[in-house]
């Protein structure tokens, strides 16, 4: 670890414990010449190895940038054109601040009524930027991790993501508020700039720079195809790069196939099973790396090539990290086979269903998570037989 990374992770340290960091603080301006967005995520990530909370974390990351910022050259801006993939995330981003800026005369104006219904209108048209955290989420971040241990920080970007949805949802309420005030507005709406630009500042400073450091042009070419499969927020979709050709099911030989004691299927039958199947499927192997992902069309939570051989714990939100850890652990003991929840998401009620696998032997082979919309199934009543269907 560079001195400078070192300095960093105890300077972030020393905020979280509200010690007294001037002496510190020196001694890290000193060296900030020579400081490269790698530094800033080894630190973080060192962070997290010594049991810190990403939440607690990202709390003081914001004085650290502040400090940091003007050292950090960002994004080349001249080698954006030339990677069609950043491109489209930095002009989501400008898109976004743009609305922002937009909005600012509204909340000058200090008209209430005005305030709420374009405040309310704002954030409708901010859901929109939803694809670019899933891109970041499903598709960046996972081949970043793949790179170097140090961007398992990046779980502490994904926690600004929830911070800035949770953000969303407060203000939204707020507006809602026929009770609160023109101050209470202000300051929740302030809240939420505040995440926002800073998200952007982190892309340009960190982010960006680091993809364009580890990536090759061949990752940012599958990469930009992945993002086809989430959209773009309010920016023209870039030219969709040919799709290199994989060997299909006319390729296989004959002799691929899926045989059991209760039948066979070939490859071809099985794939389309597991696509057909009203659930979204994912395979975790005994490493606790993606093995597998159903391709349905209509996925509840999305899935990208990219998360292939991803730690299944860097593909969840960090808040819910330790429960899937937990419910790993006590699979791989034995202890369990099995664990169900549920949830409500976008007006659906969403069956989320964890499987222990196991060899004849008893021996764990990993874990396949099942999630299936239930809103229709929990409605239920009465029956309808096969036949009620049937013309006379």
């Amino acid at each position: 670890m560079s001195n400078i990374a070192h300095n960093l992770q105890q300077l972030a340290g020393k905020l979280m414990d509200r010690q007294d960091i001037r002496g510190l603080f020196e001694q890290t301006v000193q060296q900030l010449d020579s400081i490269e967005p790698d530094d800033v995520f080894e630190a973080m990530n060192n962070l997290l190895l010594q049991g810190r909370e990403a939440g607690d974390i990202l709390a003081v990351v914001d004085k650290v940038i502040h400090i940091i910022h003007l050292k950090l050259a960002g994004t080349d801006r001249d080698k954006l054109p030339s990677n069609p993939f950043l491109l489209s995330l930095d002009d989501e981003n400008q898109a976004l601040l743009n609305r922002l800026e937009a909005f600012k005369s509204t909340v000058k104006a200090q008209q209430s009524e005005t305030l709420r219904q374009e405040g309310l209108n704002l954030l409708q048209t901010l859901d929109s930027y939803q694809v670019h955290f899933q891109k970041l989420e499903n598709i960046l971040f996972p081949e970043l991790e793949k790179k170097h241990p140090r961007f398992a920080g990046l779980s502490i970007l994904w926690a600004l993501h929830d911070e800035i949805r949770e953000e969303l949802k407060k203000t939204r309420l707020c507006l809602s508020d026929p009770d609160a005030d023109l101050a209470a507005i202000n300051r929740q709406i302030g809240r939420l700039y505040f995440l926002y630009f800073g998200f952007v500042q982190k892309q340009d400073l960190l982010l960006f720079p680091a993809a364009i450091r580890w990536l090759n042009r061949d990752e940012f070419q599958s990469m930009l195809i992945q993002c086809f499969d989430y959209g773009f927020a309010w920016i023209e979709p870039p030219a969709r790069p040919p799709v290199q050709q994989v060997p299909t099911f006319a390729d296989l030989p004959d002799q691929w196939t899926f045989r059991s004691p209760t039948g066979s299927l070939s490859i071809q039958q099985l794939t389309e099973i597991f696509r057909r199947l009203p659930v979204d499927i994912t395979v975790v192997d005994e490493q606790d790396q993606v093995a597998y992902f159903s391709d349905n069309p209509d996925r509840i939570f999305p899935r990208s090539p990219a998360i292939i051989g991803r730690k299944v714990q860097n593909c969840h939100p960090p808040k819910s990290m330790h429960a899937v850890e937990q419910i790993l652990k006590r699979f791989k003991a034995g202890d369990k086979d099995q664990e169900s929840f549920w949830i409500n998401l976008h007006g659906q009620k969403i069956l989320i269903q964890y499987f222990a696998l196991r060899d004849p032997s008893g021996r764990y082979l990993g874990t396949l998570e099942a999630s299936q919309d239930i809103t229709a199934i929990s409605q239920l009543s009465g029956e309808k037989r096969l036949l009620d269907d049937q013309q006379p």
